[in-house]
């Protein structure tokens, strides 16, 4: 519906095992007036903080084509189009004919009919989290500045105090990995 989401609305959910934050923003329309971006850029300027994108696309509309478009051009104009991104085709229970997925990392679903929501979950955790990998680090009780980003940046699988310090696991990516490689369990 247009103008339903005039805010970004974020939520913190529990998928497959992760605790993930998820941000619903205002909608990109076709020659909307710049008045109108310019409101609403605040808004979209949070989308660059991302990591991962659902393009959620109405099918049942004849101009999907269109607004797919747009909100790429809107991405690309915010900076955001480097931004992995599900292109998540809703309404497929409405359609008269096999939806065809025209871009990679695509699903077709339907919210009314509960179609397909467990893979879009199994895509979004597999986009996610591809390039993580689950680490244990000992971290001494004199290194508290690295314990205190360690809770605040990852999900803590296990955490165990020891005498001299703590032995925690988390998932981290491979490109922060090297930053605890110090720390870690051998």
């Amino acid at each position: 519906m247009l103008f339903a989401t005039l805010q970004t609305s974020s939520r913190r959910v529990y998928m497959k095992k992760h605790h993930l934050i998820i941000s619903d923003t205002v909608g990109f329309i076709h020659q909307l007036p710049h008045s109108f971006v310019q409101a609403f850029h605040s808004t979209l300027e949070e989308v660059k903080d991302a990591d991962l994108l659902l393009h959620v696309i109405d099918v049942s509309s004849p101009y999907y084509h269109n607004q797919i478009e747009t909100t790429l051009n809107a991405l690309k104009e915010i900076g955001a189009d480097h931004i992995p991104m599900i292109y998540v085709y809703n309404k497929i229970d409405l359609l008269h004919q096999p939806l065809v997925l025209e871009y990679e990392n695509s699903i077709g679903i339907s919210v009314k009919d509960k179609q397909n929501l467990t893979k879009l979950e199994d895509m979004i955790i597999h986009t996610l989290f591809k390039d993580y990998e689950l680490i244990s680090v000992y971290i001494p009780y004199d290194q508290g500045e690295i314990m205190s980003h360690i809770e605040y940046q990852y999900e803590i699988v296990r955490i165990e105090y020891q005498p001299e310090g703590i032995l925690i696991s988390f998932y981290v990516d491979q490109a922060c990995k090297q930053r605890y490689l110090p720390y870690m369990k051998k």
